[in-house]
């Protein structure tokens, strides 16, 4: 049909194609030119290595949409949020003589910062797409030499994007996750960790970025949740520590026990990322204070 076909006779060409990103084929060269790489479709990589690579040790540098190209896209080679849940014991041991992760309440991503399982969903509000992923460290055993990884799962009851009636975009977001001990006979005590959460870009020029969000389960191990935007910027949405007399049988059965609730603000630049400041209760903190309260809250109370 002219003006809509790609190549409609006495039109000019639309570049714009896969996920309206601008398609190359000067010299032969047939890329897509995205805002932060290059990805050659024919075979479905970027050229260039994922600036946020250091993040994402699990992904590998070039890939496109993490390899989940029939339900996720790419649109600009970086997702535009993040969220990460992680469930972690802050001791070296624990339950009489497994490894622990060892650390306090953290948004950083790195090969030291272990966790019992961690979930991560990607969200895009300009695609209206998101992606997920579930993983666990290594568990050890040191007296008996045992180490193994365990196999996590996760479900989702609720993800998707609704277009509300004052004009604004939401993503909202029921998911869980449940792992067990890979080194405990039987394997049948199992973590389980339950989130409800709603995202809500708001504002004349989408400058704000609501969060609400509720976390129930085992209350143990400890549990964290934070939002990171596609500059690597991260904002802490809650904690969960070990309660007074919490012990490694509270894992046992599918529990419900409040974890955290949690609802603020953050302000967005034009370019969507986090500009600094999170405004909780009328009050803004810029970000670095706001991540500092949870980074110093006890992960054992």
């Amino acid at each position: 049909m002219a003006g809509i076909s790609s190549k409609a006779a006495g039109k000019l060409e639309n570049k714009k194609k896969f996920t309206s990103q601008l398609f190359d084929d000067d010299l032969g060269w047939n890329t897509y030119q995205m805002k932060f790489r290059t990805m050659d479709p024919q075979i479905g990589r970027f050229l260039q290595i994922d600036p946020l690579a250091p993040q994402y040790v699990h992904n590998s540098t070039y890939a496109y949409a993490e390899n989940d190209v029939i339900r996720a896209i790419d649109l600009e080679g970086l997702e535009k949020f993040i969220i990460t849940n992680r469930s972690f014991h802050p001791d070296a041991t624990f339950g009489g003589g497994y490894s622990g992760d060892a650390r306090n309440f953290t948004t950083q991503e790195n090969k030291y910062t272990t966790s019992r399982i961690e979930q991560q969903i990607n969200i895009d509000f300009t695609g209206k797409t998101y992606s997920a992923y579930v993983r666990s460290d290594e568990s050890h055993y040191p007296a008996l030499g045992l180490t193994d990884k365990a196999t996590p799962t996760q479900e989702f009851k609720q993800a998707e994007f609704t277009k509300n009636p004052n004009g604004t975009t939401s993503f909202d977001l029921q998911t869980s996750y449940a792992g067990d001990n890979p080194l405990f006979p039987g394997k049948v005590d199992m973590i389980n960790v339950k989130t409800n959460m709603s995202l809500t870009i708001t504002g004349k020029d989408n400058q704000f970025l609501s969060v609400g969000a509720n976390m129930k389960g085992d209350n143990f191990p400890a549990a964290e949740s934070y939002i990171r935007d596609a500059s690597g910027t991260a904002v802490f949405i809650g904690v969960a520590p070990i309660p007074k007399g919490g012990h490694v049988t509270d894992i046992i059965g599918n529990n419900n026990r409040p974890m955290f609730t949690t609802g603020f603000t953050i302000e967005l630049n034009k370019t969507g990322n986090f500009s600094g400041k999170v405004i909780y209760d009328g009050v803004k903190y810029p970000i670095p204070q706001w991540n500092k309260y949870s980074e110093e809250t006890p992960t054992k109370k």
